[in-house]
């Protein structure tokens, strides 16, 4: 009999590591220069964050579909499921989105028309403005990917995780074939399904030992692999041929991370430390909150006080926001959902 993770014994250092991973965040989106980024080795740490992210999304979905006993792709796709996790991540972007808009419309940036109408919901689809703006249509995306890769794990195992690296390799090859362009492929959740399937697997079999032997066989390869490509990028000056976008933490790239978090979360389970578990929680909150702050604050105190002291308010204004609008919203989503599921129950029934 296959032994998982219990969901009675959470895994702390996933809220841990994404306290850690969304300061990683504000941090990248200040405005350093080429030279500082690679002086700094960001390639191997800040850069990483979304890669790592996408690893701690597999793992958390993985727990979620357990816990709700999800066995079948009816099950996956359900009206309420699908509903619960649109709402969890559409909510709190529409709240940001709108503070946005309305923003544009006290500036005189926007005006009130069809056409300015039309682009405006275009652009919410697209993830609105400010950096990292591509993460919300990706996240809506990865509830619809996430199925297939969890059942793909579940009755293949590491089989699995390797068919899912050579889909995501494949997807690569089909965007260097047609020519896809940059803001296309950024919006594309396909670039992140390696890192989802791994996350996936060790939720699901972390408790076997064929598990540990499969992490060890697989980090040597994948970890030299991701550091060649990462040096040889960054520091020698080799430009891909095939991955050509978004190369600090493409498919290539983040084979580095993957043996880093994967052995990160499956020891560290236990580990607590409040403060940043609270910051990981509220991430996402965050994670919206310096989207709107980099496109419209930052940039107006950058040259009123030192870098340093322009970087720390970046950080305890984003953090800080981030967790009063999380303390709010999730109190809103969670009272919409509820009314959701309890309408969906009735139509059902």
């Amino acid at each position: 009999m296959k032994t998982r993770i219990s969901e009675d014994k959470r895994n702390h250092f996933l809220d841990v590591l994404k306290g850690i991973c969304i300061f990683f965040i504000v941090i990248t989106h200040f405005s350093w220069s080429s030279k500082e980024r690679l002086s700094y080795f960001f390639p191997f740490w800040i850069d990483m964050a979304v890669p790592i992210f996408m690893i701690i999304s597999g793992y958390a979905y993985t727990l979620s579909y357990q816990k709700r006993m999800i066995s079948c792709a009816a099950d996956a796709y359900s009206l309420k499921n699908t509903i619960d996790k649109l709402l969890r991540y559409t909510i709190p972007f529409a709240i940001a989105y709108c503070v946005e808009i309305l923003y544009l419309f006290y500036k005189g940036s926007l005006t009130v028309s069809l056409d300015v109408a039309f682009s405006v919901f275009v652009d919410f689809f697209n993830g609105g403005g400010g950096p990292g703006s591509y993460f919300f249509p990706i996240m809506i995306q990865f509830i619809f990917v996430f199925p297939p890769i969890f059942f793909a794990i579940k009755k293949h195992g590491f089989k699995g995780v390797l068919a899912c690296g050579v889909a995501n390799a494949f997807y690569e090859l089909l965007k260097f074939s047609y020519s896809m362009n940059e803001s296309c492929y950024r919006l594309l959740v396909f670039r992140y399904i390696l890192l989802i399937s791994v996350g996936c697997y060790i939720a699901n079999y972390a408790g076997e030992k064929q598990c540990h032997k499969n992490i060890k066989v697989f980090s040597l390869f994948s970890c030299a692999l991701g550091l060649t490509f990462i040096v040889a990028n960054c520091y020698l000056g080799y430009q891909p041929k095939i991955i050509t976008y978004w190369t600090r933490t493409s498919f290539l790239a983040s084979l580095y991370i993957i043996p880093i978090a994967t052995i990160l979360i499956m020891k560290l389970g236990a580990f607590k430390f409040f403060p940043l578990e609270i910051i990981g929680k509220a991430s996402y909150n965050i994670f919206l909150v310096q989207m709107v702050w980099y496109r419209f604050v930052s940039g107006k105190i950058e040259t009123r006080v030192t870098r340093p002291v322009h970087l720390a308010i970046n950080l305890i204004a984003c953090v800080g926001a981030g967790l009063v609008f999380y303390s709010i919203e999730s109190r809103i989503t969670k009272k919409v959902i509820k009314k959701c599921i309890f309408y969906i129950s009735k139509f059902e029934d």
